[in-house]
């Protein structure tokens, strides 16, 4: 975690990198137990960078499901 200085704010603003966890959950990977358990799996043999990649290259369910709701 580090600080910025915000002008407009005249304070500074503190941001947080995601977690791995975190960004797998974000491309839709619920609370449940079973996908903990994937991500688990996938975290023992993976370093966080490999991690991240994976869960930039998924693609959202809620959004698939959108488009072809309008298709």
């Amino acid at each position: 975690m580090y600080a910025i200085w915000y002008e407009r704010y005249q304070s500074y603003i503190a941001i947080r990198k995601l977690t791995p966890k975190e960004c797998f959950r974000l491309q839709g990977w619920s609370w449940k137990c079973e996908d903990d358990r994937y991500f688990e799996r996938a975290e023992f043999v993976n370093s966080d960078s490999q991690l991240y990649k994976q869960a930039g290259n998924g693609v959202t369910v809620p959004v698939v499901e959108a488009i072809a709701e309008r298709l």
